[in-house]
C-alpha cells in the first residue's frame, strides 16, 4: 500500500501540459532565438536540462547553429505528440522543420510543465537529410 500510495503521488507532482499552450511557449522560444535574444534563457529549460549544461555553453551552441545555418527564416510544426510514460513527466512533443537561410534542419523539443511554468525538458537539432521521423 505504502508503494502504490507514493506512485499516486509521484505521478501528481506534474501536471499536464496544455498543447496548446506548449506549442505557443516552443514557438516564442524559437522566435526569441532567432533574434539571438538570449536573455533570461534558463528560464525556458526544466530543472533536469539545467544540470546537464550551462547557459553560456548552450549560447554557444546556439551562435554556432546560427553561423553554420544562417539566419531562421521560417518554420513549420511537423508532428505534435502528446506523452505520458510511468517513469517520466507528462510532456508533449514537437517536431518542426526550420528553414535557414543556408540549409533546412529538424528541431525537435519536448516541453513539460514544472509548477505552472512550460520548460523545454529535450532538445535537438538535426539537418533534414538525416531525420529518420523518429522523435525520440
Amino acid at each position: 500500500t505504502i508503494l502504490f500510495v507514493s506512485l499516486i503521488s509521484i505521478s501528481c507532482t506534474h501536471e499536464i501540459p496544455d498543447p496548446v499552450q506548449a506549442q505557443k511557449f516552443v514557438e516564442d522560444f524559437m522566435q526569441k532565438i532567432s533574434r539571438n535574444d538570449f536573455t533570461n534563457l534558463s528560464d525556458h529549460y526544466s530543472e533536469e536540462m539545467h544540470n546537464g549544461e550551462s547557459d553560456e555553453a548552450r549560447i554557444a551552441k546556439f551562435e554556432q547553429l546560427n553561423q553554420a545555418l544562417g539566419n531562421t527564416l521560417s518554420f513549420t510544426l511537423l508532428q505534435q505528440k502528446s506523452i505520458q510514460e510511468p517513469d517520466s513527466p507528462p510532456s508533449v512533443n514537437f517536431v518542426y522543420e526550420v528553414k535557414h537561410r543556408k540549409q533546412v534542419v529538424i528541431e525537435m523539443y519536448s516541453v513539460v510543465k514544472e509548477g505552472k511554468e512550460y520548460k523545454i525538458s529535450k532538445q535537438n537539432t538535426v539537418s533534414k537529410s538525416a531525420w529518420t521521423g523518429n522523435t525520440d
